[in-house]
């Protein structure tokens, strides 16, 4: 088996919780002067900590999600894998039935992947999911042609 064609990406994701980093962490710290002015009997040093390190979990936790879920385009199959657990799974393009992304493009979004036995398969957070789709059905027209000159 040659290597894959291509690697969903979630760069888009990741840039925008940094981006986003400032406000979370404003909000953070007004919700620590709400709770240390309106809740006297709680351990402010306790709630900041807690709440904080809940932060800090919630954003290493997505970069780490991005960096080890991967999603390769082969040839003739969608390989998703989580490096960490040894969990990977091979969704032949024959067996995709539709693949539903949102109305308008953005930046990052969900890509369901409906399968012919009526299971999903969900890419979460995957950069520019209409570019993906089309790129995606390239992939299957691609094989679907290789396969039919093959039969002939």
């Amino acid at each position: 088996m040659k290597g894959p064609v291509a690697r969903i990406g979630r760069k888009n994701f990741i840039e925008n919780i940094i981006n986003r980093l400032p406000v979370i962490t404003t909000l953070y710290g007004v919700q620590c002067l709400l709770v240390f002015h309106f809740a006297k009997d709680v351990n402010i040093g306790d709630f900041a900590t807690w709440v904080g390190l809940g932060l800090i979990s919630f954003v290493l936790s997505m970069m780490f999600y991005e960096r080890f879920h991967q999603v390769l385009l082969y040839k003739d199959h969608i390989k998703i894998q989580f490096g960490p657990l040894g969990v990977a799974k091979a969704i032949a393009y024959k067996d995709i039935d539709q693949i539903i992304v949102p109305d308008e493009e953005y930046k990052f979004a969900t890509i369901i992947l409906k399968l012919k036995n009526e299971s999903e398969e969900y890419i979460l957070f995957a950069d520019y999911p209409i570019q993906t789709k089309k790129f995606i059905n390239k992939l299957i027209s691609e094989h679907n042609d290789e396969l039919y000159s093959e039969a002939a």
